[in-house]
């Protein structure tokens, strides 16, 4: 056990040392970068119920592997509106999780960006079921924030473009510890 968390933390600092020596890991580039990404703590949500709509975030709490699969499990606030309801109704749920799609943005100019998806998923809001549907989303460093996080996005995205995920297999271990530091950084 000892040995794999050694090797585990190894090849962590060894990817965030080829993400530092990488080019286009200079602050002016990302001082460049205008496009919108969204913080990955935060993951946006949208969904409708039979008379409605829902609009509201995913706070990430954790991300851990179950299977073959990312999760990512956390809080939702958001706000739903529907006609069975007199006003608009806060959302809050303690605990969710959607099953995460994380890959190397095809294309990009940069190294820092990551794609992330998640499947269509029912659930219930304030007693309504509510449909959410298959959504992705890009990843960016954003303008001021840490220099920690476009380093993180930068090993996780060489990692993964390196080992591209097989279907069936598990999730590499470093990604997961990638993206959970990814989360703290933000925090």
């Amino acid at each position: 056990m000892l040995r794999t968390l050694a090797a585990v933390v190894l090849v962590c600092l060894t990817s965030v040392a080829i993400a530092l020596a990488a080019p286009g890991g200079s602050s002016a580039e990302a001082a460049r970068a205008t496009r919108a990404a969204e913080p990955f703590p935060l993951i946006p949500l949208k969904g409708r119920t039979q008379r409605g709509t829902f609009s509201g975030r995913l706070a990430v709490a954790r991300v851990f592997a179950r299977g073959d699969q990312v999760i990512a499990s956390g809080s939702v606030t958001g706000r739903l509106r529907d006609r069975r309801y007199p006003s608009v109704q806060p959302v809050t749920i303690r605990r969710f999780s959607v099953v995460l799609g994380v890959t190397a943005t095809p294309g990009a100019g940069d190294c820092a960006s990551l794609t992330m998806t998640f499947p269509a998923r029912r659930t219930r809001l304030v007693g309504l079921r509510a449909e959410l549907p298959a959504a992705g989303f890009v990843v960016g460093p954003q303008r001021n924030g840490p220099r920690a996080a476009r380093d993180l996005l930068c090993a996780t995205s060489q990692i993964l473009t390196a080992q591209p995920p097989a279907p069936g297999v598990a999730p590499s271990p470093v990604v997961i510890h990638l993206l959970n530091a990814l989360r703290l950084v933000h925090a």
